[in-house]
């Protein structure tokens, strides 16, 4: 998702006020690629779990939204 990471760095211009996912990239390229795994998984894991408890919570509305235009 270029979304989620290219149009805040061009927009936002203030350090303090990153989205996650640039936070994600700046921490894997400090370390260099060979560092601290489980903290970039840790962050990965934190950026999943808000988008998997909104699918679980809205599955229902999400297939039948996703199966109305293929019903005849």
């Amino acid at each position: 998702q270029w979304n989620q990471y290219m149009l805040p760095t061009v927009l936002n211009t203030q350090p303090e006020k990153k989205v996650l996912s640039q936070g994600l990239v700046e921490l894997a390229v400090s370390q260099g690629y060979k560092g601290d795994w489980s903290g970039l998984f840790a962050g990965l894991v934190m950026a999943m779990l808000p988008v998997l408890a909104a699918y679980i919570i809205f599955q229902r509305q999400v297939v039948q939204g996703l199966t109305a235009g293929a019903v005849k």
